[in-house]
């Protein structure tokens, strides 16, 4: 005799003898078992309880043989719901019926009197059955909880930002190689989340690995994996990076960070989709979509030959750039609302929204970290704030405006267009002043403008 329960069941018959042999067949098998007579109450008894089985008579009325009254039984157990197998059994047995159960969604069949071991096996089967199933419902709740949490919703209100975004919704669907360039905080990582989110791979793994911060001894073992016993410290086998993201996409940030002997290791996966792991001469594939991205100039790089040309081709069927948070100033303020939002709700504060003279300094700010910057000034903004407002002495950006950002982590045309930016704001009304104030015509200032997308106009 079993000791420990392994499951619960409720038999619903009109016969006391039948039920009472079911309870006590089914507590010797350490099968929990409640017992109903009534149909009618069976709905409700499966509200209450969370049975893995219910095991259920054909006919409640005296001389029906028809089965009608469990066949409708089994409608309603179905349509409620509840997700738990039904069995059924009755004394008048035909194949009609038994098919019509099954075809109102029983699970089997069984006649009386029991064949003993032929009911305890159906019932533990159905019980296996069942378990399995929940687990699987359960994976599929969290994983949708997962992909909802994790899922990407941009916020912007810029006109470069649509149009970018947009390109995004053009070529996601695709599985062609992306280029990501930007400077660091631009939201890079964010993006190629979004893209896979659009893919036909939405439902495969996305993938993330910073290729600059992989040591140089463990790049293969990283991209590739290990087996047992490939070197001293591999003390069990690995799955790598590359086969992990197997049927989604593997997001290789940094890739202008990686040495020369290992941009002809990525170079021969990409051109092969085939790969070994350390320690294993097995050839194996993979079906990944790789998406990479760089905040540093790889055309240079390629000129001065630090960056393999035709690695940077295969990487680069269809480059976009992300621009910098000072070139779309107007996702500055929806940006820093949802970050507000996020931090009011992870510290418990009650801040209604952000100032005037703080959203002015905001927008005055030059933003060298870019989005991930303004997330940590308005982290740290929500955490100093002590009013129901956000003010300016809290953002802590007083003496950080956007003329204290480091000339010299600019390029050439980026230090250009901040110089034209400030004339143009200060001298609005006068193009003359500005023109002077940068020792250039005023034509060669408009032609500037112009050519910096700043204003559309002539002298």
């Amino acid at each position: 005799m079993q000791t420990s329960e392994t499951g619960s069941i409720l038999v619903v018959d009109d016969q006391e003898d039948i039920l009472s042999s079911a309870s006590l067949l089914f507590k010797g098998e350490g099968i929990r078992c409640s017992t109903c007579s009534d149909p009618s109450q069976v709905l409700s008894l499966l509200n209450k309880n969370d049975f893995d089985l219910v095991l259920l008579d054909m006919n409640y009325q005296g001389n029906t043989t028809s089965g009608k009254e469990g066949l409708e039984l089994i409608d309603a157990v179905i349509a409620s719901g509840c997700n738990t197998p039904v069995v059924v059994m009755t004394a008048f047995a035909s194949m009609e019926l038994a098919v019509e159960a099954i075809k109102r969604g029983a699970k089997d069949f069984i006649t009386k009197p029991w064949d003993i071991d032929r009911l305890l096996s159906i019932v533990r089967n159905q019980f296996e059955l069942h378990k399995a199933l929940r687990r699987e419902r359960k994976l599929r709740v969290e994983n949708k909880y997962l992909r909802d949490e994790n899922r990407v919703n941009l916020c912007y209100q810029s006109e470069i930002m649509a149009d970018l975004v947009h390109t995004f919704e053009q070529i996601a669907p695709s599985d062609a190689r992306l280029l990501l360039t930007g400077e660091n905080g631009t939201g890079k990582s964010l993006l190629a989340q979004y893209c896979h989110q659009l893919s036909s791979r939405s439902s495969g793994p996305f993938i993330s690995v910073n290729m600059g911060a992989v040591p140089e001894s463990l790049f293969e073992s990283e991209l590739f994996g290990h087996e047992k016993g490939a070197f001293t410290d591999a003390k069990s086998t690995r799955i790598g990076r590359y086969e992990l993201a197997d049927g989604g996409t593997l997001f290789m940030d940094e890739i202008g960070n990686i040495s020369e002997k290992h941009q002809s290791t990525l170079l021969r996966l990409l051109e092969s989709g085939e790969y070994e792991r350390v320690g294993s001469s097995k050839t194996r594939k993979a079906d990944v979509r790789i998406i990479c991205a760089t905040n540093a100039d790889l055309p240079s790089l390629v000129t001065a030959g630090k960056f393999r040309e035709d690695l940077y081709y295969r990487i680069n069927t269809i480059p976009l750039t992300i621009p910098p948070l000072r070139e779309r100033r107007d996702d500055i303020l929806p940006l820093a609302n949802l970050f507000l939002e996020k931090y009011c709700a992870k510290y418990q504060k009650e801040i209604t929204g952000i100032g005037e003279n703080a959203k002015k300094q905001l927008l005055a700010y030059c933003w060298p970290g870019n989005v991930r910057e303004l997330d940590h000034v308005l982290e740290r903004a929500v955490l100093l704030c002590s009013k129901i407002e956000l003010d300016e002495k809290a953002l802590l950006l007083t003496s950080q405006t956007s003329h204290s950002v480091d000339i010299e982590e600019m390029t050439l045309e980026q230090a250009e267009k901040s110089l034209l930016q400030k004339a143009y704001k200060k001298y609005e009304q006068n193009p003359n002043l500005a023109a002077q104030s940068l020792g250039i015509s005023r034509s060669a200032f408009y032609r500037k403008l112009n050519k910096h997308g700043i204003l559309n106009a002539s002298p």
